[in-house]
């Protein structure tokens, strides 16, 4: 049985006006009026009603978050989590779900935020399935003017806060990193173009190349960025295949594991490998795989502050322009690289 405002102000021996004034963290209240409302809700085990609060306040202190399934992603959940259970906010979790064939619905993704707008979140956090999408798009966000930030993937085309990556200088680092073990022969094993992780790597990667005055190597793209072996395969099957492969992702690099297996090909010391999401199976396989680390649980706090600052009526009209977050990867060296 519910705990009333009543009993509190009873057990308190304040007024319920008061008692809903400590409650609610409004007005002027003195801390020993406000030390003893709370021990007396906490003696009596009082939970507060969110629904009834969201009624009177229009504030549910829920978020809804869409985002893709993958142990990359869930990291950013966690740190999303973490940041919000501090200011008593909840999270709403909606998958992009994905086509038969491995591709992403937008229409399901549309579908999603809708699912979130009817049960009146406060504000989404989103990775969107496309990056080359309009305002249009987002219109049912807008609309209901839900504040939202993007995290992982971003959409130039739509003016919203983002958080993730720095992927073109994850890319570049890749380049200079092969470079400076002695590459010159070296891929790339892109993902697809659709969205800007995949593209902004494979354009730091081939500039940091082209400064090193190399102007040839050979970009292949996988379009699901989930495995990658057929390409793999394609590439190390050249009669003048890589010294070494940059991979978009550790699902691309474990794909081309398994074609350099296939092939009789050993890594590093025919091969070298590097990827991309420091995932957690990199340090297990055989050799351990170099990589990035994006920094994931960082992301999703930040993306959450980001997002209750602009749930915040008193911060909400300080930022005039979409504010873009990008996190520096960081450079795991391990065992799949050979200097040469």
């Amino acid at each position: 049985m519910s705990v009333t405002l009543k009993e509190i102000a009873t057990c308190s021996g304040c007024s319920v006006t008061t008692v809903s004034r400590v409650l609610r963290q409004q007005g002027d209240i003195s801390e020993d009026t406000r030390v003893r409302v709370m021990d007396a809700a906490k003696k009596l085990k009082y939970r507060p009603n969110f629904l009834v609060r969201g009624i009177q306040t229009g504030k549910t202190m829920t978020i809804g978050m869409v985002t893709l399934l993958s142990d990359y992603h869930a990291q950013i959940l966690q740190g999303v989590h973490d940041r919000l259970i501090e200011d008593e906010y909840v999270a709403i979790v909606l998958r992009n779900d994905k086509k038969p064939d491995g591709s992403f619905a937008q229409e399901s993704e549309t579908n999603q935020i809708h699912r979130l707008v009817d049960r009146r979140i406060d504000g989404i956090i989103m990775t969107p399935v496309e990056d080359e999408e309009n305002e249009a798009y987002l219109r049912e966000i807008r609309n209901h003017e839900l504040p939202l930030v993007l995290v992982d993937r971003d959409m130039p085309n739509a003016a919203s806060n983002f958080v993730g990556s720095d992927d073109y200088l994850g890319g570049k680092m890749a380049a200079e990193h092969l470079l400076e073990n002695g590459h010159r022969r070296i891929a790339h094993l892109a993902g697809p173009d659709f969205v800007t992780t995949a593209r902004l790597r494979k354009e730091g990667f081939l500039d940091a190349l082209k400064a090193a005055g190399i102007n040839d190597s050979v970009v292949i793209t996988d379009k699901t960025f989930a495995d990658g072996m057929a390409q793999a395969r394609e590439l190390l099957s050249s009669a003048d295949r890589p010294t070494a492969i940059f991979t978009a992702n550790d699902l691309l690099a474990a794909g081309t594991y398994k074609a350099a297996a296939e092939l009789g090909i050993s890594i590093p010391d025919d091969l070298s490998v590097v990827g991309f999401g420091n995932l957690s199976f990199g340090e297990m396989i055989n050799p351990a795989l170099t990589t990035f680390d994006q920094q994931p649980y960082n992301i999703g706090r930040i993306a959450a502050d980001m997002l209750l600052e602009m749930i915040n009526p008193e911060a909400s009209a300080h930022e005039s322009k979409p504010v873009k977050k990008h996190l520096a990867p960081i450079l795991i060296p391990r065992k799949s690289v050979r200097s040469i």
